[in-house]
């Protein structure tokens, strides 16, 4: 109940925009980590993290037909996707050269 209460308050928090695109274009990026620990005996302990990610949608900002702070944050939003591609594809060309499954994105 109480991880639910949580992602509900997260998700009253999100923002959101029309644009000629999309009626209810998320402004948002969210994050909710899960850390699970299990106690598999007396001297040993198992941890487990999860993350669910909600990132906002990239638009072309020529299509949308957002201006002002619209535009803008259109801008950084669409930055900050690329910079997180970029993040993620280093880090999938380093675990290949360490021998290890590519993460999916």
């Amino acid at each position: 109940k109480e991880m639910a209460a949580l992602l509900m308050n997260g998700a009253n928090r999100l923002a959101f925009n029309r644009t000629l695109l999309n009626e209810r274009a998320s402004r948002s990026h969210s994050i909710f980590t899960i850390y699970l620990t299990k106690r598999e005996s007396e001297d040993r302990t198992r941890m487990s993290q999860i993350n669910i990610v909600d990132l906002a949608g990239s638009e072309h900002t020529k299509q949308s037909g957002v201006v002002g702070d619209s535009l803008r944050e259109t801008c950084h939003i669409n930055t900050s996707l690329t910079t997180l591609s970029r993040v993620i594809e280093a880090i999938n060309s380093n675990a290949q050269m360490d021998g290890q499954q590519p993460k999916k994105h």
